[in-house]
Parts: C-alpha cells; sequence; structure tokens
C-alpha cells in the first residue's frame, strides 16, 4: 500500500514537473519578448549641429547636453576654423560641405551653434538646406 502511495505520488509529481517546466518554458519566452520590445523601443530623436566651426567648445558642450538628454547627435568631422588644417587643402572643404547635407538627410531636426548671433555662409547654406528637406530647426541662441 504504500509503495502504490508512493507510484501515485510520483506520477502526480512529474505531471506538476512536466506543468511547472511548461510554465517556465512560456514565461521565458515572455520575458525574451519583453526584452527584445525594451531595446528596440526607444526613439531616439536625430540631431545634427550645424555651426562655425570655430565655436569647438560649443559644438562639444552642446553635443554632450543633447546626447544626455538621449538624442543620437551626429557633428562635424574636422573643426577647420579651430585647427585642422586638413579642410584647407584639396577641396575638401566643398566635400566636407556637401558630407555635412547628407548628414542633414539622416537628421530628424538640425541644432545651430550660432553663438553670439554668428551664421556663416555654410551654415547659412545648411539651414537653408534643412528648411528645403522639412527639418526641424533650432538654434543655441535664439
Amino acid at each position: 500500500m504504500d509503495r502504490e502511495i508512493t507510484d501515485k505520488n510520483m506520477k502526480k509529481l512529474e505531471q506538476n514537473s512536466l506543468r511547472v517546466m511548461a510554465i517556465i518554458d512560456d514565461l521565458k519566452h515572455q520575458l525574451a519578448e519583453i526584452f527584445q520590445n525594451y531595446i528596440f523601443d526607444y526613439n531616439f530623436k536625430i540631431i545634427t549641429l550645424c555651426g562655425s566651426t570655430r565655436f569647438k567648445d560649443e559644438f562639444l558642450a552642446e553635443q554632450k547636453r543633447l546626447t544626455l538628454e538621449g538624442n543620437i547627435v551626429i557633428s562635424v568631422g574636422l573643426f577647420g576654423h579651430s585647427g585642422d588644417d586638413e579642410v584647407w587643402t584639396d577641396n575638401i572643404k566643398e566635400m566636407l560641405d556637401e558630407m555635412h547635407k547628407r548628414k542633414i538627410d539622416l537628421a530628424d531636426e538640425i541644432f545651430v551653434i550660432n553663438k553670439n548671433g554668428y551664421i556663416g555662409e555654410s551654415t547659412r547654406s545648411e539651414i537653408e538646406y534643412a528648411k528645403k528637406e522639412g527639418k526641424i530647426i533650432k538654434y543655441m541662441e535664439e
């Protein structure tokens, strides 16, 4: 009789174990889905910085601030007016200006570094391009 009870209990234990394993497996799938959604649920805004490269410190400060606010920030690759002399050789400036327009294409908006209200010719061109492309335009100084 004791053996019979033990066998009966063992069978119930096995059935319960299978149910628990099925529940755990289901929970694993649910957690994986939640985790996957969590990873891809971010909706980062992409912002391209525009402005005179003479304002290198302001570029770096705004890039840091905007990044910490949860944005993807695209900036200039060289600071021609702040010591990167390669900009001024062999049509590099024209290439960089065109490249910056592609960076604007990638962005949801542009952020203009206009210290003391200064907006140079290249930056003005980038602002006009951004307007034409329907981008949001924000300024460091209004």
